[in-house]
């Protein structure tokens, strides 16, 4: 078996990836991915470019330089006209996209880019790197952030799954006593039923029960309600949940279902 590591520069489009781990109300961190692309290759540049100067994100600047000295590159500080909150989205793509074709010709001995990204602007870039200078080329985005121009033009991507802070285990509960109870499930309660009675984050809340429907641990189901119409209701997958370990029921349901 080949255990070739590939000799490997990685661009971090860190605006992107702290947006998306941010609006998901997720935890994930770029360490993990780092130390992913490791196992498999040899790192010899990394980059990480972002606009540092927006709410929220501006935290992060310090807390990077501190694990990647010099590897930090904050586009907010090019803008000249001191007006920080019109600096657009494309001016970190444009930094980045310079320094991928910067090194593409300083450092030919590179095998492999890595884009920590799922914008569809780096679609050319990608088709570049591997038409006309034959380097391979993946990508590592979050979740539901990956374009498919992104993946039709890539060697290889990998999907992160957005990692919760929240316990699942206050929602599958929820759905767990309605159901035993007989109620119907919606969205909405089962989020108004977690902040009033466990004191969790609604945000979070969301984000999380979300998650649990795109994955396919909870299902929405179309049905009619009497005194109500039709109405949108959630339904457990108590199977998958399980088999998971999201949560385990209680004996007496998992009986009774049997």
């Amino acid at each position: 078996m080949d255990n070739k590591k590939f000799i490997t520069a990685v661009f971090v489009d860190y605006e992107n990836w702290f947006w998306n781990v941010y609006n998901n109300n997720a935890n994930n961190d770029i360490d993990s991915i780092f130390n992913e692309i490791k196992k498999t290759s040899q790192i010899v540049h990394i980059v990480i470019y972002a606009d540092f100067t927006q709410d929220f994100i501006k935290d992060e600047k310090s807390r990077l330089e501190l694990k990647y000295p010099r590897m930090v590159h904050d586009c907010g500080a090019y803008n000249t006209n001191g007006d920080k909150t019109h600096i657009k989205k494309d001016l970190t793509d444009f930094y980045l996209l310079d320094d991928i074709y910067q090194t593409l010709f300083t450092n030919p001995r590179i095998e492999q880019f890595i884009i920590i990204a799922g914008d569809g602007h780096f679609h050319s870039v990608i088709t570049h790197l591997r038409m006309f200078h034959e380097k391979k080329v993946g990508v590592f985005a979050i979740k539901g952030s990956l374009s498919p121009l992104i993946k039709n033009n890539s060697d290889w991507y990998v999907e992160v799954d957005p990692l919760f802070t929240h316990d699942f285990s206050k929602i599958l509960s929820t759905l767990y006593n309605n159901e035993e109870r007989k109620f119907v499930s919606y969205f909405n309660g089962v989020v108004t039923n977690c902040v009033n009675y466990f004191g969790t984050d609604r945000n979070e809340t969301v984000s999380s029960l979300s998650y649990l429907i795109n994955n396919e641990y909870v299902r929405q189901e179309q049905v009619v309600i009497s005194g109500e119409g039709e109405r949108k209701v959630l339904v457990a997958e108590w199977t998958k949940i399980e088999a998971d370990d999201l949560w385990k029921r209680p004996n007496k349901l998992i009986q009774a279902v049997r």
